[in-house]
């Protein structure tokens, strides 16, 4: 597949990119072998594409027949998250090469969507479902033209009947009078000679596609199709594949790998096989750490993660530095308590000296060469990022980055980092996390809980809670409460960390737990650990903990003082081939990029194995330099920054930017009912589609020719995606921190600078050919991009898409007098829908057909606009083809529908329903 993936790519780029690398990663459970290599810094959680079996509720056509798909989460020109196939359809190419195309072929189109972030250009019915169309009329031929890039394919319109023997039949209507409902465009098997694009349209079977189509009008064959409705028009702005990825940093423009030829474009293949989690805990102790009790924090994180956080079998090594370093363990191999607890006793708790960070990463290089190949291994570094050797830490970085090491670091500080500290993560593909001096900060204990491994699922640490409570003097004691649901429950933990010290010698708190069924545990029972060295309680609940809601109870014994409370929650999947259902986080855009109104947007995928989880409460806190953190609440509406409905990623775009300095993000879920958990299909993100002729359609020998194949016919109905009800629970995880090392002298946080989202959802309802009516809907858009409500909108029509792209003055403007429901100057708050009634023109009534294309964008109070939606066509016709009645002898019921699907829309002012797909 990479092989001949890489001569097609090249062919498609121009000579400009072709597959020259590519590195296999064997998971650590198979049997190791002499041709294995070390894996370097490969890593499962960063491939570029993940090879992973089936699950239940992964594809209806069952665990034989899962396509290829890319999970996209962003935005046009954005990198997606990865690319999956199964080990089925890799091993059966000659079952699904005769639909799909060529191997190779399909990964360069599932490439393009992964890497350039380029979408779909034929009709999506999947992910696109309320905006898919398969034909529409064209603005600039005044026909009725097939979705398709370029537009010089050739199709037979067909509409499915589900009737046997033959399901399929011709389609009533043409070019010029428009198609009935329900038809779909399939392509001839013969197609003009010089038609080569494109390679995002899917249709990879012919031979002849081998270019990504582009905006260069010389080439009509491969000439973009900016007016059809896909969903690389709406996302890109109009814009051609060709002319996103020109823009890409692979390419920029004619600057980056230009044009060459190369003789042989084979990749060189690498097979390398996991290694156990190798991790050196590299601390600060130097004097500046003394502040806010900085060294206490790091050392009971490092105790924490040797002792209840560190997967079994992981080897952990310690390193302390301050003016020099020390190596104060080698790795020792976490393989029962009493290990845990021999090593969480070196940890080093005093401060004094200088900052040599650099010394630090040196002796922790030593440290992971003493164990063999350094190669793959992890550095958790813990610092202040008061560094006092700048140019010793440049050159252990260079060192570490030889080593394919990575760096995850701790900032614990309240200000801005160098750039030099910032690239130890960054240019070793490391995190960065941030520990403020806040009380309720766990940045620390979130990037140990990032490193706890997993070598295999069942041996996920799913962390449910990790919190501060704060005791004010006088408070006595405190009641909080977490859900375990049914995925976990074996070898769960609750871990109660002071700081303070008892006068009576005493621990400074005592816990109670009490579970769904009111079993008590507290520090009369042998499940209660009082550890009063590390200050640390534990209770470690028996068996499988029993779903429900958890209440703990913390009593404070020291009402004297105030002084704080970390709570951790943890906790294993119940069984083995139990999936737990699991967070992951990540961020898209820089905070710089805010000041030039560019957001950052804070992602969070909720899922269980590969089964988006939807409905649940997702709350983002920000931790920000100088200021009180800023809660947001993301959504998973597929509008603004949330690319795509029901996935199971949540968004919020975050612009509260005070100044320079770190940024922490912290995810918390919460599901106490309403959550649910959707039967996961790989078509619910761009993936490749499917190719059978139109003559094998007609003739009703489908079956025979697919034998055993099982797959979704072209246009048959699109079942509702039921999903089950998903448990109570509730997760935390960290979303790692961004830094800002600097602003614009002239940028000022209570200026408002920042334009309202671009709407990206915009799609008619209906239209009345009689009055001139069009029906709307979209997704409000929000003020500062998708907080608060924006002052006014401005919706605009046009003859053509590319006007109403450019905000052109030729186009003409909606008023609110022309519209007959909605008010275009009290927009709702983000997220809600928004329904309008608009009168556009009069429709010249001669006409058959007669187009406008809508767009519009919002405004907020300081005359901030936003960028142009995506464009709407609203098409109004006088008549839509209808076939003959059906004859039949007798009442039985058929499968098939004609033009049953109208959707009306009632206009109180009017005393009317207003209907785009039937009669007026």
């Amino acid at each position: 597949m990479f092989t001949s993936g890489s001569e097609y790519l090249y062919t498609a780029t121009k000579k400009r990119a072709y597959f020259k690398e590519v590195t296999i990663l064997i998971p650590l459970s198979w049997p190791d072998r002499s041709d294995y290599t070390a894996p370097g810094d490969a890593r499962y959680e960063w491939a570029d594409i993940i090879v992973a079996d089936y699950n239940s509720r992964y594809s209806p056509g069952g665990p034989n027949n899962a396509f290829p798909y890319t999970k996209q989460f962003a935005g046009c020109g954005e990198q997606s998250l990865y690319i999956h196939f199964t080990p089925s359809f890799l091993l059966n190419a000659d079952r699904w090469s005769p639909v799909v195309g060529d191997y190779g072929r399909v990964l360069v189109h599932e490439w393009g969507h992964y890497r350039w972030g380029l979408f779909n250009e034929y009709p999506d019915h999947i992910t696109d479902k309320d905006q898919a169309q398969d034909f529409y009329h064209s603005e600039t031929r005044q026909t009725w033209e097939p979705v398709s890039c370029s537009r010089d394919w050739k199709f037979t319109p067909l509409k499915y009947t589900g009737r046997s023997p033959n399901p399929y039949r011709p389609c009533k209507g043409d070019q010029t009078e428009g198609y009935e409902n329900g038809c779909i465009m399939i392509p001839k098997k013969s197609q003009p000679p010089h038609v080569t694009g494109s390679v995002m349209h899917s249709h990879l079977n012919f031979q002849k596609i081998v270019n990504f189509c582009d905006n260069k009008k010389g080439d009509p064959g491969n000439l973009h199709n900016s007016e059809a409705p896909t969903k690389q028009n709406q996302r890109c702005d109009g814009k051609s594949s060709w002319e996103v990825m020109r823009e890409h940093p692979d390419f920029d423009g004619k600057k980056n790998n230009r044009p060459r030829v190369v003789r042989d474009v084979t990749p060189t293949f690498f097979v390398v096989r996991s290694k156990v989690m190798r991790i050196v805990l590299v601390l600060d102790t130097s004097g500046s750490m003394s502040t806010s009790a900085r060294h206490t924090k790091i050392a009971d994180t490092a105790r924490t993660y040797i002792l209840t956080m560190a997967a079994p079998g992981t080897f952990i090594g310690i390193v302390d530095f301050n003016s020099g370093a020390t190596i104060v363990s080698y790795l020792r191999k976490m393989t029962s308590d009493r290990r845990r607890d021999a090593l969480a006793n070196l940890v080093p708790e005093d401060a004094n000296g200088n900052t040599c960070i650099g010394c630090g990463l040196d002796k922790a290089i030593k440290v992971l060469k003493a164990h063999g190949d350094p190669e793959g291994g992890k550095i958790l570094l813990m610092t202040d990022c008061m560094d006092g050797d700048g140019e010793s830490t440049q050159k252990a970085l260079k060192k570490v980055i030889e080593k394919k090491v990575t760096i995850d670091i701790v900032a614990i500080t309240d200000a801005e980092i160098s750039q030099n500290i910032e690239n130890l993560a960054t240019k070793t593909g490391g995190q960065l996390y941030l520990q403020t001096d806040d009380s309720t900060s766990t940045g620390a204990r979130e990037a140990a809980n990032a490193n706890a491994g997993m070598p295999s699922v069942f041996e996920t640490r799913v962390e449910i809670e990790s919190s501060v409570v704060v005791f004010d003097k006088g408070d006595l004691f405190f009641e909080g409460s977490v859900y375990i649901d049914e995925t976990i429950g074996r070898l769960t933990t609750f871990d109660f960390t002071y700081f303070h010290t008892n006068p009576s010698g005493e621990a400074a708190v005592f816990i109670t737990i009490m579970s769904p069924g009111e079993r008590t545990f507290d520090r009369f029972q042998a499940s209660y650990e009082n550890d009063l060295a590390f200050k640390k309680v534990k209770i470690r609940i028996p068996g499988i903990a029993e779903p429900g809601e958890w209440t703990y109870y913390i009593y404070n014994q020291d009402t004297t003082v105030k002084h704080d409370v970390i709570v951790s929650v943890a906790s294993y999947p119940s069984e083995e081939g139990v999936d737990p259902i699991t967070v992951s986080s990540f961020v898209c855009g820089s905070l710089i990029g805010v000041v030039d109104n560019k957001p950052l947007v804070i992602y969070a995928e909720v899922k269980k194995r590969f089964d988006p989880v939807i409905g649940v409460k997702v709350i983002a806190t920000v931790e920000r330099p100088n200021a009180d953190p800023v809660r947001l609440i993301l959504l998973e509406n597929g509008a603004g920054a949330d690319l795509t409905k029901n996935d199971g990623i949540y968004s919020k775009s975050f612009s509260q930017v005070l100044g320079v300095g770190l940024y922490g993000i912290k995810i918390r879920i919460e599901n106490n009912g309403g959550a649910k958990i959707l039967p996961y299909r790989s078509s619910l993100h761009s993936g490749t589609g499917i190719y059978l002729e139109p003559e094998l359609l007609l003739s009703g020998n489908i079956t025979e020719y697919l034998g055993n194949i099982s797959i979704e016919l072209p246009g048959a109905p699109i079942p509702e995606i039921a999903g089950v009800p998903a448990p109570n629970f509730t997760r935390g995880v960290s979303g790692g921190a961004s830094s800002v090392s600097e602003l614009p002298p002239e940028w000022n946080p209570s200026i408002d600078t920042f334009a309202p989202n671009k709407i990206t959802d915009l799609a008619v309802l209906n239209t009345s050919f009689s009055m001139g009516t069009v029906a709307i809907t979209f997704t409000a858009s929000g003020d500062d991009f998708d907080f608060g409500n924006a002052h006014h909108y401005v919706i605009r029509w046009a003859d053509s898409s590319q006007e109403l792209r450019n905000k052109a003055s030729t186009t003409n403007e909606i008023y609110q007098t022309d519209v007959l429901h909605g008010n275009l100057n009290s927009p709702a708050p983000y997220g809600d829908e928004e329904i309008m009634i608009i009168q556009v023109a009069t429709v010249p009534q001669h006409l058959e057909t007669y187009s406008v294309v809508l767009g519009l964008y919002a405004v907020d109070e300081s005359d901030n606009e936003g960028d142009m939606s995506n464009t709407a066509k609203a098409t109004f016709r006088k008549v839509i083809p209808t076939p003959e009645p059906i004859q039949t002898t007798t009442r039985t019921p058929t499968t098939e529908t004609e033009d049953q699907s109208c959707k009306y829309l009632y206009h109180p002012f009017l005393g009317v329903f207003l209907s785009g797909d039937c009669e007026d």
